[in-house]
């Protein structure tokens, strides 16, 4: 799943509770304009687009040597590439990254007043210490310049320390500030402690810090990490129970908010208490009302899968929940796009006021809009693990995936739920989700959904069972979803089965509104674009 994160202006102005019509659509799309760029070839492969201009957009990519669910087996090398509006590949080339004969590992690119800047990474076994980098990247030729900068250093007393330590770098939403963020060591039986950098949109550093959170390692998870544009930075996490206090049929965790203000000196902790319902996955946003905004689905303690959405608000400044609004999945939207055995099954729950909910439903996002509002959107996702054996005894495990429907959850401005909307949808891909899930992208005031699908599915109106997912067809879904919640399905072009199939996962919706698709088979790679009419 790629989402494009800006605020959304004019954005679902009218709204209808429940609205969830399914509408196949054959005409030929008057939504886009669809651009086919040429081929090109190239051994690597791309991870991410990572920064575009007002002639250009540039890709990081990696040259592997062996993919094993999608995971990289040792260090790759790093390449940037530089495209042209015509998505012609106009320069590619390893990024060579050293420090006083160092060689240094990719951490991260971007883009910031028409700057590309580099983030790289060097581990000293040999001193037990991990160093972070940042230079600037000649655009024409795109080889480092000299302007290297040595920004956090972390050490560890064993190995095993060191590998524990890693950083990470993360943006505010108007990319006026960035974070490099990093582990720092700590005992089994201390509390964790890390370290933060805090920079201005010229990269100078504003503050740095490093923190002990309030709790033990062993009970805390940081599910998310954020950077407010004032420079504050705030830490997101699953707070469970110490194991002897927990007890069965009761909630052993909660969520909690760190906060960091004034410079990283002022530590403030908030709790988002939802009563007695089970969060099963839960997102943390800032607003520019001074608020932290947390959405996403809850459960109950004798349910499997979600039964319904939430939606809080607290007051950054006094720490107190403002606003908390829950709605449960209606029965019928529950069981909707279930086979004919799973929805008798589900039926028969029901009839025995037994709990029901949306298996294997995971949180994406949660979009914003001017108006107050936004939509929270998860994906039925999960990993399957099978193994066999043969005549001779030997055993191969292989893993599958497993991406399904999208979910949508529509907030109105007073921060109430107001509508629920699926997208149905079936990928199965072994060993990997490479070709699976779906890139989200804005239109006026629809939503569009892209992904890689069945064309018997073209004619779907929401009734009976969806395909699966057939990329020998290669086939991809244009997905409308109007401010009413409705869903248009339609395909994104008129003709299908291309050499080359579209990768969602690593693909972009850029800040002119123009979306680029990455498309690629065996050495084959090409882009699309995709100009949005509204």
């Amino acid at each position: 799943m790629k989402f494009d994160l800006r605020v959304l202006t004019a954005f679902f102005l009218c709204l209808n509770m429940g609205v969830n019509a399914q509408v196949a659509d054959l005409s030929p799309s008057n939504l886009v304009d669809v651009e086919v760029g040429p081929e090109y070839k190239s051994k690597n492969a791309l991870i991410d687009i990572v920064a575009h201009d007002e002639d250009h957009f540039y890709t990081i990519l990696e040259k592997r040597s062996i993919v094993n669910m999608g995971v990289l087996a040792g260090q790759p090398k790093a390449f940037l590439a530089r495209f042209n509006n015509a998505m012609e590949l106009e320069q590619e080339t390893e990024l060579e990254m050293e420090f006083e004969g160092n060689e240094l590992d990719y951490e991260r690119l971007f883009m910031q007043n028409g700057n590309l800047y580099l983030f790289s990474s060097f581990m000293n076994k040999k001193q037990k210490v991990r160093y972070a980098f940042y230079q600037t990247i000649d655009k024409e030729t795109l080889v480092p310049n000299k302007d290297i900068k040595k920004i956090a250093e972390v050490g560890g007393d064993s190995k095993k320390e060191l590998k524990s330590t890693g950083f990470s770098v993360f943006r505010s939403k108007d990319n006026g500030k960035t974070v490099v963020y990093y582990d720092l060591p700590f005992a089994e039986d201390e509390n964790e402690r890390y370290g933060v950098h805090v920079f201005d949109d010229q990269m100078n550093m504003l503050w740095t810090k490093e923190i002990e959170l309030p709790f033990a390692d062993e009970n805390f998870y940081i599910t998310s990490r954020k950077v407010a544009e004032n420079g504050d930075v705030y830490i997101m996490g699953r707070l469970w129970k110490d194991k002897k206090e927990r007890e069965k049929k009761e909630v052993n965790y909660k969520y909690v908010v760190i906060e960091l203000t004034e410079e990283g000196t002022k530590l403030n902790q908030y709790e988002v208490d939802l009563d007695e319902k089970y969060v099963s996955s839960m997102i943390l946003r800032l607003n520019d009302q001074n608020e932290l905004l947390c959405g996403g689905f809850y459960a109950l303690f004798d349910s499997y899968g979600a039964m319904g959405s939430f939606f809080v608000k607290i007051n950054r400044e006094t720490g107190k929940i403002t606003h908390k609004s829950f709605e449960p999945f209606d029965e019928s939207f529950i069981v909707e796009d279930l086979d004919k055995k799973a929805k008798k099954k589900a039926n028969r729950r029901m009839d025995k006021d037994k709990n029901v909910g949306i298996s294997r439903l995971e949180l994406d996002d949660i979009v914003l809009r001017e108006d107050g509002g936004g939509i929270i959107v998860g994906e039925r996702r999960w990993i399957e693990t099978r193994t066999t054996t043969d005549s001779r005894g030997n055993t191969r495990t292989y893993y599958i995936y497993h991406n399904n429907d999208i979910i949508l959850v529509n907030i109105d401005p007073n921060s109430n739920i107001e509508w629920n909307a699926r997208i149905p949808k079936e990928q199965t891909m072994n060993n990997s989700d490479y070709f699976s899930s779906y890139l989200i992208a804005i239109s006026g005031s629809d939503m569009l959904f892209i992904f890689n699908d069945n064309p018997k599915n073209l004619m779907y109106n929401g009734d009976g069972k969806i395909e699966r997912m057939n990329l020998k067809k290669n086939y991809v879904a244009l997905v409308r979803v109007d401010s009413d919640g409705r869903v248009f399905r339609k395909a994104l072009m008129k003709e299908y089965g291309g050499k080359t199939i579209v990768r969602p996962l690593v693909s972009e919706q850029l800040l002119n509104d123009d979306i680029i698709l990455y498309s690629e088979r065996g050495k084959r790679k090409q882009f699309i674009r995709v100009k949005p009419k509204n």
